[in-house]
C-alpha cells in the first residue's frame, strides 16, 4: 500500500481551474496557473511561458528523504519541478528532463546534480517517472517501473523561496527554463519510495 500521507504535493490534470491547479494531498499546496492549458486530457505547458507557481509552504521544504513521481509526454527539455531561490541554488531541490539525452536531471543545492542513464525517454511518448533522493546517500531513477541509473545524492534541503512546476524560480522573481510537456500528474513525496511502491505506483498510473 501508498502511504499517501507522505505525499505533500499532487497535482493532477482532472483537478484544475483556469487560474488553478488544486492539490490533491491533505497540505494543499495549490498551485497558482500561469499559461498552462488542458489539452488532449492533460495539462499542457508550453516550452515559452507556463508554468505553477505552488509556493513555498513548510510541507514542501523537504530536507532528507525525497521522491518525485510524474505521469508526462516530453516534448522539449526543462524543469519539471522546482524547490530554490530565486537568485541562487541554495537551498534547492529539482528535477528536469534533458532532451538531447532523453534522460532525466535530479538537482540540489548549488546546482550539483545526478542524471539517469541516457536515451530512457522518448520525445511525445508518455513515461512514468520516478525519482528518489535520499540525502547523504543515493539517488534512483525509475522509468515505466524500471531503473535506470543511480548516483550519488547531490545535497539538498528544499528550503528555496518558491517551488515552480514547469519551470524554476529565476533571478528577479521571474521565471526560467520552461519544459514542453503534457502532464497527467506529478507528486511529491516526503518519505523515499521502495521499488515494490515504484510498481504499484506505475501500475496505478497505467490502469494495469
Amino acid at each position: 500500500m501508498i502511504d499517501w500521507d507522505s505525499c505533500v504535493l499532487w497535482l493532477d490534470s482532472k483537478y484544475f481551474s483556469e487560474s488553478y491547479w488544486w492539490d490533491r494531498s491533505k497540505y494543499r499546496n495549490d498551485g497558482v496557473v500561469h499559461g498552462a492549458k488542458w489539452k488532449a486530457d492533460a495539462f499542457y505547458f508550453n516550452d515559452t511561458d507556463a508554468y505553477v507557481d505552488c509556493g513555498n509552504s513548510e510541507s514542501l521544504s523537504i530536507g532528507n528523504n525525497l521522491s518525485i513521481e510524474a505521469l508526462f509526454i516530453p516534448v522539449h527539455d526543462g524543469y519539471m519541478i522546482a524547490k530554490k531561490n530565486w537568485d541562487n541554488w541554495n537551498n534547492a531541490y529539482a528535477l528536469a528532463f534533458e532532451e538531447a539525452y532523453r534522460r532525466l536531471i535530479f538537482f540540489g543545492n548549488g546546482a550539483s546534480s545526478v542524471r539517469s542513464n541516457s536515451n530512457v525517454l522518448n520525445i511525445n511518448e508518455k513515461a512514468h517517472v520516478v525519482v528518489v533522493a535520499e540525502n547523504s546517500g543515493q539517488t534512483r531513477f525509475y522509468i515505466n517501473s524500471k531503473q535506470q541509473g543511480s548516483g550519488t545524492t547531490p545535497t539538498f534541503s528544499g528550503d528555496g523561496d518558491r517551488c515552480f512546476m514547469g519551470a524554476r524560480p529565476n533571478t528577479g522573481e521571474t521565471a526560467a527554463s520552461f519544459i514542453g510537456a503534457y502532464f497527467y500528474f506529478i507528486r511529491v513525496y516526503h518519505k523515499l519510495l521502495s521499488s515494490n511502491e515504484v510498481k504499484i505506483l506505475y501500475n496505478l498510473a497505467t490502469g494495469r
